[in-house]
């Protein structure tokens, strides 16, 4: 099942636009460390995104349907299959961000690996 998920999202993101779950993260958060996984200091005004790596490559630059062009920078354990955290400013701004359903495309493919 989850294979076909992937596969779905995959030609989805080929035709242009599709839905992910976005959540919100900031860099103090417990077990964060600053970085992301590129290696690049985790600054929410850099306008940085945690993907899954198998769905979303990392160096990947997406633009999120009414917020702009993000960059796919870092990873997250609970970020699997058509989910995306976006990287806020502090705790308030991603608490008040919740979770929604937002439509991405990506407009520059990456070929970083996970």
């Amino acid at each position: 099942m989850q294979g076909i998920l992937l596969l779905a999202v995959l030609v989805a993101a080929s035709a242009g636009w599709f839905e992910v779950e976005a959540t919100a993260y900031t860099a103090t958060c417990e077990g964060c460390t600053g970085t992301c996984k590129d290696g690049t200091p985790a600054d929410w005004t850099k306008n940085i995104i945690a993907v899954d790596p198998r769905v979303i490559s990392l160096g990947s630059v997406c633009e999120i349907e009414g917020l702009g062009s993000y960059t796919a920078r870092d990873i997250g354990g609970a970020i699997k299959g058509n989910k995306i955290d976006i990287l806020m400013r502090d705790r308030e701004a991603a608490l008040k961000w919740g979770r929604r359903e937002v439509k991405v495309r990506c407009i520059e493919v990456g070929d970083e690996g996970s």
